[in-house]
Order: structure tokens, then C-alpha cells, then sequence
């Protein structure tokens, strides 16, 4: 049987081996700060109609010399600052013997804020992990083009080599 003395002794040893667990656990997280940044990212035709189009009406991408953009992305939520477009640059090409056709070269950038994340230890070496919830942002943009954008073929210069975005490639069915 243990005496008060005993259980206190007892007690003590275990709240310190506790803290000492605690504090050999918290020494082994470590928080890794990223510094904002300004990426090129990829985007996707936007309506241009402020309503979704209707099935006997096709979509409205372009009207005139504006063209739609539709940016996907996501942050954290309590950030201080949300991503955003920063910034467009738009190259638009002439015809040529190689390519027959005007075209377009759009390349969105976005802005990404300065984050935090954890870092884990795996067998494939560190992982960065954000304890957050991750919450979706749509962002959208218009943008103006020397030339009719009906009479351009558009690509999205966020890839290498720039993809075509607009219009679409109509592919035949593969029966």
C-alpha cells in the first residue's frame, strides 16, 4: 500500500514523464513558412451571359473582342489574404504557312499568398501538410483582344506546349 507521500511522488513522476512526452513531441513539429509567389496557371473558357446557357442556346464565351476566363483555386480559411488573379499577358498571332489560322496565346497568372504548413516525416521523406479547411475560389476575368475573338483559335499558354482551349476540337465518335 502507498501513502499519501507515495501517490504525490507517484503522481508528480507521471505529470513530468507527460510533459517531457509532450515537449519531445512538439520539438519534432515543424512549421515551414512559404513565401507568397505568382505562378502561371491554367484556366478555362467563362460564360460571358450572366445566366447558365440554356440547352437550345449554346454558351457565350466571347462577344466582340472579349473573351471569358474562368480561374480555379483555394485557400485556406482565416488566411489573411485569398489567392488572385495577378496579373494576363495575351500574344496574339498572325497566319502562317505552318499555322493557317489566327490565333490567340492567353497565359493567366495567379497569386498565391504566403502560407504555413506542417511538416511530416514519411518514408519517402518530408510532406507539407496546411491544417486548414480548404475552401474553392472561382475566379473570373475578361479579357480584351486586338481581333474579333470569333475569328481566333485560343490557347491557354500556362502549358508547354500552349494548349487549345477555344474552340473546342469537335472529335468524332470512336464507333
Amino acid at each position: 500500500m502507498i501513502g499519501p507521500m507515495g501517490r504525490r511522488a507517484f503522481l508528480s513522476a507521471t505529470v513530468c514523464a507527460a510533459a517531457l512526452t509532450v515537449a519531445a513531441t512538439a520539438s519534432a513539429i515543424e512549421w515551414v513558412t512559404f513565401p507568397s509567389r505568382i505562378i502561371p496557371t491554367p484556366w478555362h473558357p467563362e460564360y460571358l451571359d450572366s445566366k447558365p446557357p440554356l440547352e437550345d442556346k449554346p454558351p457565350v464565351y466571347a462577344k466582340g473582342h472579349i473573351f471569358g476566363l474562368f480561374v480555379g483555386s483555394g485557400y485556406c480559411a482565416g488566411d489573411p489574404e485569398i489567392p488572385r488573379i495577378d496579373h494576363i499577358d495575351v500574344v496574339e498571332r498572325p497566319k502562317t504557312k505552318a499555322r493557317p489560322f489566327k490565333s490567340a496565346v492567353i497565359t493567366a497568372f495567379l497569386f498565391l499568398p504566403e502560407y504555413k504548413a506542417q511538416t511530416v516525416e514519411g518514408k519517402d521523406g518530408p510532406t507539407y501538410v496546411t491544417l486548414c479547411a480548404d475552401l474553392g475560389l472561382a475566379l473570373t476575368k475578361r479579357v480584351k483582344l486586338k481581333r474579333p475573338a470569333k475569328d481566333l483559335v485560343i490557347y491557354d499558354g500556362s502549358y508547354s506546349p500552349p494548349r487549345r482551349v477555344w474552340p473546342p476540337i469537335k472529335r468524332k465518335s470512336p464507333r
